[in-house]
């Protein structure tokens, strides 16, 4: 059984749709009498197909107005000064990147700083198949713009950036750590 789907009431004319039969009742009155509305005729039932469209439309929107401008002699006004402002302080250096032919190959000791083996007075040597023991005894590493990506025996990956000083002294630099190494 279908409910009650939908419900219009214009002016003085109710429209329903429920059960499948439309249904539409005049409502007649006198209106303002002190014997109040007259009741309402019966509801006249006409058959209907069991689905139906229903359109409403929206009322126009009311006009508004708008009140007069009136133009005022234009008043001078200062922009407040900008609010002096410096930068965040970060724990990131300024990194000079190696150049064109720089080769992180050889043993290195470590001055300071500390990551994995890599412990002051450590050697740490990257050799020319990609082997290293930065994290652990045997790991590979890729040296590339810069930077030395490796993966260690367990499986962990690390990268850090190669912060150049000169052929012989450079630091690893990876997020809060830095380890300082020295061609040895």
């Amino acid at each position: 059984m279908l409910s009650l789907v939908a419900m219009k009431t214009l002016a003085k004319t109710t429209i329903m749709l429920a059960g499948g039969a439309l249904v539409a009742a005049i409502l007649v009155g006198c209106g303002g009498g002190s014997s109040g509305p007259a009741a309402p005729l019966p509801p006249a039932t006409f058959e209907a197909p069991q689905t139906a469209t229903v359109t409403v439309t929206a009322p126009a929107p009311k006009k508004t107005t708008t009140a007069k401008k009136t133009t005022a002699s234009p008043k001078k006004t200062t922009a407040p000064a900008p609010k002096k402002t410096t930068p965040p302080k970060t724990n990131n250096p300024v990194v000079n990147t190696p150049p064109a032919g720089f080769s992180i190959v050889g043993a290195w000791q470590v001055n300071k700083g500390s990551w994995g083996q890599a412990t002051p007075g450590a050697i740490v040597v990257f050799t020319s198949d990609n082997q290293c023991n930065l994290y652990s005894p045997r790991d590979t590493y890729i040296y590339a713009g810069g930077k030395v990506t490796g993966t260690g025996l367990l499986g962990g990956n690390y990268t850090f950036v190669v912060n150049y000083k000169d052929d012989n002294n450079i630091d690893l630099i990876g997020g809060n750590t830095t380890v300082s190494l020295t061609r040895g």
